[in-house]
């Protein structure tokens, strides 16, 4: 019954008719005419927006605050920030290079090497304290 209605004149002048259709539509759409069409109505969808009074005070801010932040960068007491920053940057970059620096934090790593060292044996020593007290064998130090 299906293939019956699929090969009916009718059914076959109803698909003719939609692709003639299609073929309409393309050809309209793809016309140089309807193609101005939509640029000129794109065109002015984007006019509108960039001639909105929003769009206008979101340009007038971000202008103001470009300027606010050129006027920042560009004062006088910016750049004084600046060059004592690089200038404290480039002071403490030469004492840490320096022997002196180098020298005191070598010391300072063997002094706690020691002090941890110390400590470490201290709290052996109590540890082997108890278990001597409790009748365990006492670990032994190295």
């Amino acid at each position: 019954m299906a293939e019956a209605h699929f090969n009916s004149p009718e059914f076959k002048k109803q698909m003719e008719d939609v692709q003639r259709q299609v073929a309409e539509a393309t050809a309209k759409i793809n016309s140089p005419e309807f193609q101005q069409r939509m640029a000129e109505a794109q065109r002015k969808v984007a006019e509108a927006h960039f001639n909105s009074p929003e769009f206008k005070k979101e340009m007038e801010d971000a202008q103001r605050q470009a300027a606010e932040a050129a006027a920042k960068v560009n004062s006088p007491e910016f750049k004084k920030q600046m060059e004592d920053m690089q200038r404290q940057v480039a002071e403490a970059t030469a004492k840490m290079n320096s022997p002196e620096f180098r020298e005191k934090m070598e010391n300072l790593n063997k002094n706690l090497n020691v002090e941890i060292e110390r400590s470490m044996k201290d709290a052996m020593k109590n540890l082997n304290d108890v278990e001597k007290q409790s009748g365990d064998e006492p670990m032994k130090i190295k």
